[in-house]
């Protein structure tokens, strides 16, 4: 479990390490994180029935947002990147047919009013993004 330091605003391991970096003025660093096989990518993903995106934070590490049942919104899903897998990510045409159902662009949320974006499940501007 990692604590938050005041001084440095960072994660430490140890409250000894958060003491000492609040004593010394200097920052105690974090062992660095172990490098997985293969790296998150930003991106939409499913995963048990429901649909993450992903972002990269200013840490530098991939974070999740699960997105709302009325697809208006997304909220943080805390630990949900470290589960998800290059496997889990959705197609452009997977994107495509939740947009059809939910008749919202997964990709910006805004509600897809002309007949065209109806029927390709995505706006015409998102779909140079995806």
């Amino acid at each position: 479990m990692a604590i938050r330091c005041g001084h440095c605003h960072g994660h430490h391991d140890t409250v000894a390490m958060v003491r000492s970096c609040g004593q010394s003025g200097r920052v105690a660093t974090r062992p660095a994180p172990m490098a997985t096989s293969e790296p998150l990518a930003i991106g939409h993903y499913s995963l048990g029935g429901q649909i993450y995106r992903v972002a990269i934070g200013q840490s530098g590490h991939p974070y999740a947002e699960a997105m709302t049942p009325d697809g208006v919104a997304w909220t943080y899903a805390p630990g949900v990147a470290k589960r998800l897998s290059s496997a889990d990510r959705m197609t452009a045409e997977d994107i495509a047919a939740v947009g059809r159902v939910l008749v919202r662009c997964i990709v910006c949320g805004a509600r897809l009013s002309k007949p065209e974006s109806r029927a390709a499940g995505i706006g015409p501007i998102c779909k140079t993004r995806v």
